[in-house]
């Protein structure tokens, strides 16, 4: 057991209160707690096309994802761009025409994964 705060000076306690439940000794149920929190991981890869800006994300079957922009990471809103998609356990591939994307100097996007 810890007695003193991580390398982040984060208290025991607090790290105790956020590790409560997820150890019950089942390590079936640990690896499927495990599960769950990866299956929200997300990497999204942006490539240049001549076809525009293409962007892919791995997905999981029946989740269900939405692409979201910005102008600013820190400071701008986040909006949706597109409708949500279904995962179908398969990459998710959209290519982004030039004139969807050229009114900014620079856009930021992530995969918001929707909760059901």
């Amino acid at each position: 057991m810890m007695s003193g705060p991580d390398s982040w000076g984060t208290p025991p306690e607090t790290l105790a209160a956020v590790g409560a439940g997820f150890w019950s000794g089942d390590i079936l149920g640990l690896v499927t707690r495990l599960q769950t929190l990866l299956a929200g991981a997300q990497s999204l890869t942006c490539e240049l096309t001549d076809s525009g800006v293409r962007l892919r994300w791995a997905t999981v079957a029946g989740r269900t994802y939405q692409l979201e922009s910005a102008a600013d990471v820190a400071g701008s809103p986040w909006a949706s761009f597109g409708s949500p998609m279904t995962g179908t356990g398969d990459w998710v591939e959209i290519t982004l025409p030039p004139s969807q994307v050229a009114t900014d100097i620079r856009r930021f996007f992530r995969v918001k994964l929707e909760v059901p």
